[in-house]
């Protein structure tokens, strides 16, 4: 656990968790759940749109291209 001294250097100004920290540990479908954006990643699996898929996958700070690669193959479609 972090102790509260790192945690308050992670808190903003407007006290919400600075983003390098909040999905720090989560799944692909806890962050897609958390940024509101799991029904647009499912539509965009259901309409084969990749780059829709990368740009929702950069939004929830995915932004690695293996991990990516491996999600989109992962969904059932070409990288």
């Amino acid at each position: 656990m972090k102790d509260f001294a790192k945690l308050l250097n992670d808190i903003d100004i407007n006290g919400s968790i600075c983003m390098a920290e909040k999905y720090n540990g989560m799944t692909v479908n806890e962050r897609l759940y958390l940024s509101g954006l799991m029904d647009k990643f499912d539509e965009f699996v259901r309409t084969e749109n990749v780059d829709g898929l990368k740009e929702i996958l950069e939004k929830i700070e995915i932004t690695d291209e293996t991990a990516v690669r491996s999600i989109i193959e992962g969904v059932g479609l070409s990288y």
